[in-house]
């Protein structure tokens, strides 16, 4: 059948495929027919410009509304980060004094495939390092043998040339030496018309070119370090196309490859990418959910004032050393969360109760809204092998592996596995600096736009956020161990070390939220996150949706909604009110008008008696609309 979705126009099978008895313990499934494709993990804060040699940082055309051109407030500054304020604030090389013997550890002599559906303006790369004070180097662009090059997908049809060139940038800016190498496939109906065909070795049914790129490069090219920043919830790729990813990843995990993927960017809701609020339950990204991957998510910066951040930026780039650098060493982090559930926004949204806050007029009016479902996302695999299309169709889910310790005792795979900053912008009014040409086609200056375009004493460039980039600059950091180690895992064998260091650190001594950061010379191996959480807003009565955070949510709860129906006070006294009045026109002498409006008032009684029915909790006093209906789909706190 075709479907519009979103306003854009989608085919899709109507009823799961069925197959003979007979092949039913060999097929899994038909992987995707239809072209609802995985989506990029990136959040674009819009375009900005920088004044040299100040360093003041404000916004030309972003996607958000900013006070008066201010992150902060009137006329105050941005925060960007660049290639040297990212080794400040995680202590890599060279600012942390380490070396592979007698080279720097830079990532020298290590690949990293990026897998995308987007070729690159390759001045942007050159102009990112160029700016970043980075040594010259150029991205191995791959295109499969066989199929069309992608060219760059910059149209309505598909945007993801932001994502690829975000990619390649921060892998090379955490990993400076490291070859970087852009896998780029097509996918049937992009910019420039370009088609899927001689993918012939992806699961009939698949149009998504970055799945043929990812299938490419665990076959073919077998780089130590494969990245993945797209993906799906468990729910909307079904049980063929988890099938898929699990299997890749396996197969990459036994040639000793390192997968590392996006958790994604909807918090707990990770079917809900823009609707608002969230309807489809706890979910996670079946491309970041398996056990043969490793799982990235975002941290905030927990500064939301432009004195708080002056704390942890100097005003200007530093005069000694790399000119970039502008950070002054590790900043607090809690959890990327642009809902109205992060405590950040009690005082912009008036209450610190989450529930209050999210049904507040401040939060149906805000801009952007706190009712979508952005930030980093997390959970447990629940749902990877779905009966059917509802969030209460859910079944399957991976079990917990042997090496995830230190989680929930749930039994199930737990996401991510590690994190690191992916703040927009919109909260901290920090983000990724990123050069494109193409962000600023739809800017007013410069004029012809041009890769982060140096005009006069202004640097113009792009703002980004989300796990895309953390997931990525993460990457950079498993080529810096490659590298150090002058060896290669599995996802499986990085996992273990993962997790077997972070049981073996002191946790009271790596608290990286209170006010003072933990310091680069601190004996932590990972500094803790201890504040914030991944709750999202939701339509009250659907999955898991209940008027409360929680530190967890057990899955054995997911199988049905939390909310619990009450009556307001008023809408009882109405019902009772109402009803009497009805058995009272029962009694009038005229049958005819004394039926009809016996009839019209119980109408009434049942439709207000819905109307009142909300999420429990809140005051009845704060409506995004009308009622108390926006829940909270509670994933969990940081710890």
């Amino acid at each position: 059948h075709s479907y519009r979705v979103n306003g854009q126009n989608h085919f899709a099978n109507a009823s799961d495929p069925q197959i003979p008895s007979a092949l039913a313990p060999i097929v899994v499934g038909v992987n995707r027919l239809n072209n609802f494709r995985p989506k990029p993990m990136i959040h674009k804060l819009g375009a900005f410009k920088m004044d040299m040699p100040s360093r003041r940082i404000t916004p030309v055309s972003p996607e958000f509304t900013f006070t008066n051109a201010g992150c902060y407030g009137t006329n105050t500054p941005c925060y960007g980060i660049g290639a040297y304020d990212f080794a400040t604030i995680y202590n890599l090389p060279p600012v942390g004094n380490v070396t592979c013997g007698a080279n720097p550890c830079d990532g020298t002599g290590v690949k990293v495939a990026i897998v995308s559906d987007s070729n690159i303006n390759s001045a942007d790369y050159k102009q990112f390092r160029s700016l970043m004070g980075l040594p010259a180097q150029m991205v191995n662009v791959i295109v499969p043998p066989g199929v069309t090059d992608p060219g760059l997908q910059n149209c309505s049809a598909d945007t993801d040339e932001q994502e690829a060139i975000l990619d390649v940038e921060w892998v090379g800016a955490a990993a400076p030496g490291a070859t970087v190498e852009l896998v780029a496939a097509p996918t049937a109906g992009s910019c420039n018309g370009v088609t899927n065909a001689g993918e012939s070795g992806l699961p009939t049914g698949d149009t998504f070119g970055g799945d043929y790129a990812a299938y490419y490069a665990v076959n073919t090219l077998n780089d130590p370090i494969l990245t993945d920043s797209y993906g799906a919830c468990e729910l909307a790729l079904g049980t063929a196309a988890n099938s898929f990813y699990k299997t890749l990843w396996q197969q990459a995990d036994t040639q000793g490859i390192t997968v590392v993927t996006a958790s994604g960017d909807n918090g707990s809701a990770g079917c809900d990418a823009t609707t608002a609020p969230a309807q489809f339950g706890l979910q996670v990204n079946g491309a970041s959910s398996t056990p043969y991957d490793v799982s990235v998510g975002g941290t905030e910066f927990t500064y939301t004032t432009a004195s708080g951040a002056a704390t942890y930026w100097n005003s200007s780039n530093s005069t000694t050393g790399n000119s970039s650098l502008s950070a002054k060493g590790p900043i607090p982090e809690t959890v990327y969360n642009d809902t109205c559930t992060n405590p950040q926004l009690a005082s912009f949204l008036g209450t610190s109760n989450i529930f209050n806050a999210c049904n507040s007029v401040n939060a149906a009016n805000s801009s952007p809204s706190v009712l979508v479902a952005i930030g980093s996302s997390g959970g447990f695999s629940n749902c990877a092998a779905p009966t059917g299309l509802a969030a209460t169709d859910c079944a399957g889910g991976y079990a917990k592996p042997s090496w995830q310790t230190g989680t929930p005792s749930d039994s199930h795979r737990d996401i991510p596995d590690v994190s690191l900053f992916g703040g927009d912008g919109s909260i901290s009014g920090t983000f990724y600096i990123v050069c494109e040409e193409d962000a600023f086609i739809h800017s007013n200056p410069p004029s012809p736009p041009t890769a982060c375009a140096l005009t006069g004493s202004s640097l113009f460039f792009a703002a980004d956020g989300g796990t895309s980039v953390s997931a990525q600059a993460f990457a950079g950091i498993v080529a810096l161990l490659d590298q150090y180690h002058s060896s290669r895992y599995g996802s499986t064998a990085f996992n273990t070390q993962l997790y077997s260091l972070a049981a073996g650190q002191s946790s009271s001594s790596c608290n990286n939220s209170g006010s003072t950061p933990v310091a680069n010379s601190s004996p932590c191996i990972f500094r803790d996150v201890t504040t914030g959480n991944n709750s999202t807003p939701c339509n009250t009565g659907t999955t898991n949706c209940g008027n409360s955070i929680s530190s967890f949510v057990p899955p054995a709860s997911v199988d049905g909604p939390w909310i619990r129906f009450r009556w307001t006070p008023l809408g009882i006294g109405l019902l009772v009110c109402t009803i009497c009045a009805a058995m009272f026109l029962l009694l009038l002498n005229d049958k005819r008008r004394r039926w009809s409006a016996a009839l019209a008032l119980l109408v009434f009684a049942a439709m207000f008696g819905v109307v009142s029915c909300g999420g429990g909790g809140g005051n009845g006093t704060v409506t995004p609309g009308g009622g108390n209906g926006v829940g909270v789909l509670s994933g969990y706190n940081a710890g």
